[in-house]
């Protein structure tokens, strides 16, 4: 095992996804180093490694699913109100995920994508799941989903911060600093 404790005094911000204005909404969060962000443990987890088949999903109940995108679209409303939809199928039926004001969303997917969406089912006229935690899954990138699909940590936040971004910040650094870790 290496160790390098100079590397890991170094300002988190030159982690790969950090930057000199990102740093600064991390430094609310106790982080400025690159141990920081080591030692910066989720507050609890959660459990997506449960896939349910579209025709079992609970209403009411936070579940996991997986299936191919039918279609989607975005709608806007008046003023800068949009909504963005997406058709997910798997062999047993459709579930919708619909986010409210994240068009730049529509530029993430594509029909054909394999996707996991986790979050509370509601039915309104269809099934549907509102602003699901997703992955958009790689045949290369299927065991190293970090949102869906396995045991999710969740972090503390602050304003500016998500969970997705800290999430891949978090992993990132794992990938590439853990080695310098000192075992005690």
């Amino acid at each position: 095992m290496k160790n390098n404790p100079d590397l890991l005094s170094e300002s988190a911000q030159y982690v790969k996804g950090v930057g000199p204005k990102k740093i600064k909404t991390l430094n609310k969060l106790g982080i400025q180093t690159i141990k920081d962000l080591l030692y910066h443990f989720p507050r609890r987890y959660e459990d997506r490694s449960n896939f349910r088949d579209i025709r079992q999903v609970t209403v009411g109940a936070m579940e996991t699913v997986r299936g191919r995108v039918l279609t989607f679209g975005l709608r806007r409303m008046k003023g800068r109100f949009s909504i963005f939809q997406l058709a997910v199928a798997d062999s047993t039926g459709i579930i919708y995920g619909t986010w409210f004001n994240q068009p730049y969303l529509e530029k993430m997917f594509k029909k054909g994508d394999e996707v996991i969406l986790h979050g509370k089912i509601e039915r309104y006229r269809n099934l549907q799941i509102n602003s699901p935690e997703y992955e958009i899954l790689k045949d290369e990138e299927e065991d190293r989903t970090i949102h869906t699909g396995r045991i999710v940590p969740i972090y503390p936040l602050t304003s500016d911060v998500g969970q997705r971004y800290l999430r891949r910040l978090i992993r990132e650094t794992l990938d590439h600093y853990l080695e310098y870790l000192k075992e005690f």
